[in-house]
């Protein structure tokens, strides 16, 4: 029988069931940290180890051997 609910039921049903091929999504790239963000930020980390440095010895008192020094 031609023009049966069913026959189109089936009809649908079946391209339903079949496998339809798409493309992946195209990944996004890792973000890359500007040139000017990396120079910036060395130069924080050696600014910061500096004054790490510095107030370690102000605080502490300790003295590095100094040239022209003589021990007590």
């Amino acid at each position: 029988m031609i023009g049966n609910s069913t026959d189109l039921f089936y009809a649908n049903a079946m391209s339903e069931n079949v496998l339809k091929f798409e493309r992946r999504p195209q990944p996004k790239p890792p973000r890359q940290t500007p040139p000017w963000q990396k120079r910036l930020l060395v130069i924080l980390a050696v600014v910061a180890f500096f004054a790490a440095a510095f107030f370690y010895y102000y605080l502490t008192g300790e003295q590095s051997g100094t040239l022209g020094s003589t021990p007590l």
